[in-house]
């Protein structure tokens, strides 16, 4: 949806609420197919983050999600799924999977369907769902040294404080 007409730029927005910024010269010079009205008013893109294990080849994750994405029905040729390396994470190599459905309506129950594909492509393959993994390390306690000292006993005879009072107090009833 356009948003704003500038003098040089074009603000469009998506349905992602996401804002273009598209320079006139562009606009007037080359070719805008807009996929989202019109022929099609319905159909929307689908999202969906995809973790795989450090030990998947990246480039056959990306291939085999794609071939998930081209072989379902509901999922349009044009424009074509695509798969984006997004994340280097702690447990993961994380992907974006994007592809456009024909209908609104269905974006939830094909995106649902899609993830299931995906996790047979997986089992199939040989690839690994990864998830947080953390090594803990027990370490036997160290027995403290034993270096405190004893208390002196405190002796029989004590010294007394003062032996003679100071001046003046020496007549005090």
């Amino acid at each position: 949806m356009v948003k704003d007409i500038r003098l040089r730029t074009t603000h469009i927005g998506t349905f992602d609420n996401l804002e273009l910024i598209v320079p006139n010269g562009e606009l007037l010079s080359g070719t805008l197919i807009n996929y989202s009205e019109k022929e099609a008013p319905r159909r929307k893109r689908i999202h969906l983050a995809i973790g795989a294990s450090y030990n998947d080849n990246p480039h056959e994750v990306m291939e085999a999600l794609l071939d998930v994405a081209r072989g379902y029905p509901n999922v349009l040729d044009e424009p074509e799924p695509q798969v984006f390396l997004t994340e280097f994470e702690d447990n993961s190599i994380n992907y974006e999977l994007r592809a456009w459905v024909t209908d609104a309506n269905m974006m939830v129950g094909v995106a649902s369907m899609l993830r299931l594909s995906i996790w047979d492509m997986f089992a199939g393959r040989g690839f690994e769902m990864p998830y947080p993994q953390r090594d803990v390390h027990l370490i036997a306690p160290v027995e403290p040294e034993k270096t405190i000292t004893p208390p002196k006993p405190a002796s029989k005879e004590m010294e007394p404080i003062a032996t003679n009072p100071p001046e003046g107090l020496d007549n005090v009833d």
